[in-house]
């Protein structure tokens, strides 16, 4: 089987992932939650530095790959096992392939737009949160393109009301041909 790199995020209403400066999730949603650890348990997850520092310590059963213009000794050295630093997403993306039938990017959103842009996902696992995130420095991802180059099949839609209160859709989408 082909490796597969596949994008996972959750959105609001606009496309907005999040605040800039600020790499702790906007919203807590459970369901949402469960919904990445089932995804990306035993597969390599990549990220960027921000995302990398927002996480509570190494996730579980997944090799994480972190993509920085910084030097190496950023990493804790508490959390060294089980981390890669690369300098490029595509030489993150090559390695990672060698660990895993399906690569996770797991944000933010210059990874994700990079990623977008450049081509590099065949799929996304989305979550539209029904909520606005509001304010001036907002940060999300490119939702026409994915409309343009990605489809989704109704099957794999699942529409919750979330525990916390937030009505979601999780959708996902497949590389057009």
């Amino acid at each position: 089987m082909p490796n597969k790199v596949s994008m996972i995020v959750a959105v609001d209403r606009n496309g907005n992932i999040g605040y800039a400066g600020d790499s702790k999730l906007p919203w807590h949603i459970p369901e949402d939650l469960k919904f990445f650890k089932e995804k990306t348990v035993g597969h390599p997850i990549i990220m960027g530095y921000n995302t990398f520092k927002s996480l509570p310590g190494i996730l579980p059963n997944r090799h994480h790959f972190v993509v920085s213009s910084k030097r190496p000794e950023f990493v804790n050295p508490r959390m060294v096992a089980g981390i890669s630093v690369f300098h490029s997403l595509e030489s993150a993306i090559d390695i990672a392939k060698m660990c895993g039938t399906e690569v996770f990017v797991i944000g933010g959103a210059t990874l994700y737009n990079y990623a977008l842009d450049k081509k590099l996902v065949n799929k996304i696992y989305l979550t539209s949160v029904y909520t606005e995130l509001t304010g001036d420095n907002l940060v999300g991802i490119n939702m026409n393109l994915i409309k343009r180059e990605f489809h989704h099949k109704s099957e794999h839609t699942l529409e919750i009301i979330s525990t916390s209160g937030f009505p979601l859709k999780i959708k996902t989408f497949y590389r057009n041909s």
